[in-house]
């Protein structure tokens, strides 16, 4: 298992920034690799779950998750299961009048062999990937935030 943590401070107000991260689909305009979003179902806590599809190291991984903590304005944490296995954890505070937003992610190639041979490769580009979701999430957040809105 691969565990990268990272964290970001964001000129947005933190309930804002957890109804963009709790949409799915939104995940399109901040995760790099992800290519796909499909079969979206609301779930009576109001997470969700679905099926994705993304390329990791130019290798097509597909999946499915399903939120199993949703806190609103809080917490998200969803699980990911089929070609790779583990979760996503998202934490959001008010700090400093932004948000302090948090990721965790867990992840593991079913194949033993597989994941100790891929670990380094797949650590780097994982902590490549959540630098770059937090980056594109901080940017899209504060840029929407400063927009002037049509009367």
């Amino acid at each position: 298992m691969v565990r990268i943590e990272r964290d970001v401070w964001i000129d947005a107000e933190h309930k804002a920034v957890f109804e963009y991260m709790a949409s799915p689909e939104n995940h399109l305009n901040v995760m790099p690799s992800l290519h796909r979003i499909e079969n979206v179902e609301e779930l009576p806590s109001g997470g969700h779950r679905g099926e994705f599809r993304f390329k990791m190291v130019g290798i097509p991984i597909e999946g499915r998750f399903e939120d199993i903590e949703f806190v609103p304005n809080e917490r998200r944490v969803y699980e990911m299961s089929g070609d790779v296995e583990g979760s996503m954890h998202y934490t959001f505070e008010p700090a400093d009048g932004g948000t302090h937003f948090t990721c965790v992610m867990d992840v593991a190639f079913p194949s033993r062999v597989l994941d100790r041979v891929l670990r380094p490769v797949v650590r780097k580009y994982n902590e490549r990937e959540v630098e770059t979701m937090l980056a594109n999430l901080k940017t899209l957040m504060e840029t929407e935030r400063k927009t002037p809105q049509p009367a």
